[in-house]
C-alpha cells in the first residue's frame, strides 16, 4: 500500500467528501497485503445463515477482522460474521474473497456503505461476485431451506448507488450464463424476482400482496441495492449471480396471523439442511477459473465438445439470413479451426444459449449467434410474440386476436430499421397487420401510435442508454405499456417454441429464410404489401 494514503481521510463512506472508489481502492490495498495476494477471482457476499458457504469452497488462507479493513464494521446483524477471508477455490488456483457480513441500508449508514464490500470486491480484481441472503418465499411450491436464483429484482427502497448522470442498463443485472451454469450442478434450481423492501421491519400482509403483484417471487431486506451497483460493478466489467434461500413461506401471504417464519432465530435449521445440499452440489459441481483481463473465463470445452460447438456454429452459418453476421461468424470458426483460444471461447460465449426475453424484451451485443442480437434472434423473437397475440392476449387486452396489429418503431442504432422491417415480414407472413413508423422515431411516439390506432401491441428497436454495440428490442402491449409478468414468461415461452422441430437446422433459422421472402415481397423496389404500412 502506498505510504502516502490518507487512510483516516478515507475510512468514512458516509462522509459526502469520501470518494467511494478511492476508498473502495484502499480497502482492496489492505486485503492485497494482508493476504499476500496481488488479485482475488470470485467475490462472495453471505447473507443470513450462509456462513458455512466458505468452508464448501476451499481452504481459508487469511482471516482479517473488518475493523482492520477501511470502510468496513463490525457486523450489526446476528449470523453474520465480523471478518472477511481469503480462500482457495479447491485445487483451480484462483481465490474467493468472502465476505460474511454486508451493511444493510436500514443501518442508516446510505447506500455507498451499502456498496462498498461490492466495489472493494472489484478493486481487489473480482470478476464475478456471488450474493446470497435468506428470505421470505412467494412461491407456496418452495419449502423453507429452498435455494432459488434470483433472475430479477424490485428495488422498493427509493434510492440507488448510482450517483450523478450515469445511465447504467440493468436488463441482464443477474448473468443467464451464470445461472445455467448453476445448473449444471443442480438442474433443479428455481429462480424468482426478488423484492426489497427498506426494513428493518417485517412487510406488512398488504405489502407482500403488493410484492406479488408487481412480479416478485421472494421478499426481503438486501440484495437489491448491491444489485442495482451499476457504477460500482456494471461499467467496470464484473458479473454478477444471485442466490437466495426463503426462510419460509411469507406470513403475508394468509390473512391469518401466525408467527412468522423469517424470525432471524428460527432460520438457522432450514438453511442448514440446505447448505448440506450446497456441499454436495459443491463436491461435484464445475468451477470457472479467472483470467488477467477481468473478465469471466468461458470453460474451454473438450475436443468433443469443441467438434459438436464447431458442427452448431457452421450449422448457423448456412442458415443465417444476413450475409454480415454470416461473414463474421465464418472468420470466428476459420480462427477456431486454426487453434485460436481466444475464438473458441468466443464461439462458447456466443452458443451458451438464447439471448434471453424478460420484461425490457431482448438486449445484446449486435453479431452472429444465438446470444447475440441479430436478425435470425429478432425474426425468432417476433414470431414468438406474434404466436402470443394470437393465442395468449389476455381478455382484459382484448383476447386472442385472429390478425393482430402491431405498431413497430425504430432508432437510429447500426441495424435497428433492419430489425424493425424484419418484424414487420414476421407479423404480415403470420397474418398480422404491421405498422412501421415511417422514420427514427422517439419511443414515447410508438406508445402513443398503440393507443391512437387501436393496435394490439407494439415492438420499439432500441437499446438508449446502453453501450454502442448493443441493440434491443422492447414490446408493449395495447395499453402502449411496456410488458409486465406474466406476459413476459409467456411470450418468452412462444419464442422457445420457434427452436422446435426435427431436423439440422432449427426451425428459428428456417423461419429466417422464409421471411426474407416477405421481406423482399414488403420492402422491395417499391412493391410493399397491403399488409404492412406506414400509419396515416
Amino acid at each position: 500500500m502506498s505510504p502516502s494514503l490518507d487512510l483516516a481521510a478515507l475510512a468514512d463512506p458516509t462522509d459526502p467528501g469520501t470518494d467511494p472508489f478511492a476508498l473502495a481502492h484502499a480497502a482492496a490495498a489492505v486485503i492485497a497485503e494482508r493476504t499476500q495476494v496481488a488479485r482475488h477471482d470470485v467475490a462472495l457476499v453471505l447473507g443470513s445463515g450462509w456462513g458455512q458457504t466458505a468452508d464448501l469452497v476451499g481452504e481459508t488462507c487469511t482471516t482479517i477482522d473488518n475493523a482492520d479493513v477501511p470502510g468496513f464494521q463490525k457486523a450489526a446483524v446476528a449470523g453474520h460474521s465480523g471478518s472477511m477471508r481469503s480462500v482457495t477455490i479447491g485445487d483451480t488456483g484462483a481465490r474467493a474473497l468472502v465476505f460474511g457480513t454486508r451493511t444493510h441500508f436500514y443501518e442508516g449508514r446510505g447506500v455507498r456503505a451499502v456498496v462498498h464490500a461490492v466495489r472493494t470486491a472489484k478493486a481487489a480484481g473480482c470478476h464475478t461476485i456471488v450474493l446470497t441472503n435468506g428470505c421470505g418465499g412467494l412461491n407456496p411450491a418452495w419449502a423453507p431451506g429452498t435455494p432459488v436464483l434470483i433472475r430479477d429484482h424490485i428495488n422498493l427502497t427509493a434510492t440507488s448507488p448510482i450517483e450523478g448522470a450515469n445511465f447504467v442498463d440493468l436488463t441482464d443485472l443477474y448473468s443467464a450464463r451464470l445461472r445455467e451454469l448453476a445448473r449444471t450442478v443442480d438442474a433443479d434450481l428455481d429462480e424468482g424476482v426478488y423484492v426489497q423492501f427498506r426494513g428493518p421491519h417485517y412487510e406488512t400482509p398488504a405489502e407482500v400482496q403488493m410484492a406479488k403483484i408487481l412480479g416478485g417471487d421472494l421478499v426481503g431486506m438486501s440484495t437489491t441495492l448491491g444489485g442495482d451497483r451499476g457504477t460500482a460493478v456494471r461499467p467496470t466489467g464484473a458479473r454478477d449471480f444471485a442466490r437466495d434461500q426463503p426462510r419460509g413461506r411469507h406470513l403475508g401471504r394468509s390473512a391469518l396471523p401466525r408467527r412468522s417464519p423469517r424470525r432471524r432465530h428460527g432460520s438457522g435449521r432450514a438453511l442448514r439442511s440446505a447448505a448440506v445440499a450446497g456441499r454436495r452440489a459443491h463436491r461435484r459441481g464445475p468451477r470457472e477459473r479467472g483470467q488477467s483481463d477481468g473478465q469471466p473465463r468461458v470453460s474451454m470445452p473438450s475436443a468433443p465438445d469443441q467438434a459438436a460447438l464447431l458442427a452448431q456454429a457452421r450449422a448457423w452459418v448456412h442458415d443465417d439470413p444476413d450475409p454480415v453476421t454470416r461473414d463474421e461468424l465464418a472468420a470466428v470458426i476459420e480462427a477456431a479451426d486454426a487453434g485460436s483460444g481466444e475464438a473458441l471461447a468466443d464461439l462458447a460465449d456466443r452458443f451458451v444459449g438464447m439471448l434471453e426475453f424478460g420484461t425490457a424484451g431482448l438486449r445484446g451485443a449486435i453479431g452472429a449467434g444465438p446470444n447475440r442480437m441479430n436478425r435470425a434472434v429478432v425474426i425468432r423473437a417476433a414470431a414468438g410474440l406474434t404466436a402470443y397475440l394470437k393465442h395468449d392476449l389476455p381478455t382484459e387486452l382484448g383476447g386472442p386476436k385472429a390478425t393482430p396489429i402491431v405498431v413497430i418503431g425504430f432508432d437510429a442504432r447500426h441495424r435497428s430499421a433492419d430489425f424493425a422491417r424484419d418484424t414487420a415480414a414476421v407479423v404480415t407472413a403470420a397474418g398480422g397487420l404491421a405498422l412501421l413508423l415511417p422514420h427514427v422515431l422517439p419511443t414515447p411516439v410508438l406508445a402513443f401510435a398503440i393507443r391512437h390506432l387501436g393496435a394490439d401491441a407494439g415492438v420499439m428497436v432500441t437499446a438508449s442508454h446502453n453501450p454502442p454495440q448493443d441493440n434491443g428490442y422492447k414490446v408493449y402491449l395495447g395499453d402502449g405499456s411496456q410488458i409486465v409478468p406474466p406476459a413476459d414468461a409467456q411470450i418468452a415461452a412462444r419464442i422457445a417454441e420457434v427452436t422446435a422441430g426435427r431436423g439440422r437446422a432449427p426451425r428459428r433459422l428456417r423461419l429466417a429464410n422464409r421471411v426474407g421472402e416477405a421481406r423482399g415481397r414488403l420492402f422491395g423496389r417499391g412493391r410493399r404489401d397491403h399488409r404492412c404500412r406506414e400509419p396515416s
